[in-house]
């Protein structure tokens, strides 16, 4: 019996075409299994945002940690990371999470505004200013920004620096409330006491029933030695749900008129300290 000859390899040219598809195949798979991995990486964002509003942050924590994992070029990703940290006091390593993110984009504002925050937190106003600074380079329309950087120049003496300040936040929020109040403030300090009643008599047109106008009111009276004005305004606020006495006490605005009788009067109608109104409970300005 003869034994056939095995039949031949088929040709080089015929081999290689047949491993086009499988190559290919291992391609896509690769492909489509690194798009996978890269699309963990908001899953695990989204997760540990409804994590933080469960109040769960150590667990929001770890999900931060597993977007960075998948993408560590997602500047988001680690200011997630420094917020976390930050909510659980870890601000040395909320401050380096943070300048990781601005490291990998000069547009990371959140992270921006995480290290004014710190510095905040840590009682650091010429840090905070600074940060702010950069944050407001960064982000010139961002009038909460605006509104920090000028209460902190309130805060360190610059009148002059808030009162500009507080004027941009006004032009790109018009009327907004907060930025009057703190407007009218930074003339007071100045010893523009025309500015300031000119700025809270504006203010109580706008804000008609807060305690705001009444209150800025009462120091520019009591700055131009007016008690009764003074005293009548300060009690219109306090009607209004002033009600932060402690803050009331130690406002050096009103020193002058804590020698009339009918300051102690008014004040009296204020609970202790506990920053609340008898029969209210909004808080003060």
């Amino acid at each position: 019996m003869r034994l056939r000859a095995a039949p031949p390899p088929p040709p080089l040219r015929r081999q290689r075409r047949s491993l086009v598809p499988a190559f290919a195949l291992a391609v896509a798979l690769a492909v489509v299994g690194g798009t996978a991995c890269r699309g963990d990486g908001p899953r695990h964002k989204a997760a540990g945002n409804i994590l933080m509003r469960k109040g769960d942050t150590a667990g929001a924590l770890r999900e931060y940690r597993a977007a960075v994992t998948v993408d560590g070029r997602d500047p988001f990703a680690r200011t997630l990371v420094g917020d976390a940290l930050f909510e659980l006091g870890r601000f040395d390593e909320a401050a380096a999470s943070y300048r990781e993110a601005l490291a990998l984009s000069s547009e990371a504002v959140d992270a921006q505004r995480g290290l004014a925050l710190i510095a905040v937190r840590r009682g650091d106003t010429a840090r905070a200013e600074r940060a702010y600074r950069d944050l407001v380079a960064a982000a010139p329309k961002d009038h909460n920004a605006l509104m920090a950087l000028g209460n902190i120049q309130l805060a360190r003496g610059d009148a002059d620096g808030a009162r500009r300040t507080f004027l941009n936040v006004l032009g790109l929020v018009k009327d907004f409330p907060p930025a009057a109040y703190s407007l009218g403030r930074a003339y007071l300090k100045l010893g523009d006491l025309d500015g300031a009643a000119q700025t809270f008599e504006k203010l109580g047109r706008v804000q008609p029933a807060g305690p705001q106008a009444p209150y800025g009111l009462a120091a520019v009276a009591a700055r131009r030695g007016q008690p009764d004005q003074a005293c009548a305004a300060l009690a219109r606020a306090i009607r209004l749900g002033l009600g932060d006495r402690a803050g009331v006490e130690r406002d050096p605005e009103l020193a002058a008129l804590r020698t009339t009788g009918c300051y102690r009067a008014v004040v009296d109608t204020m609970t202790a300290n506990d920053g609340t109104m008898k029969g209210s409970t909004r808080t003060a300005p």
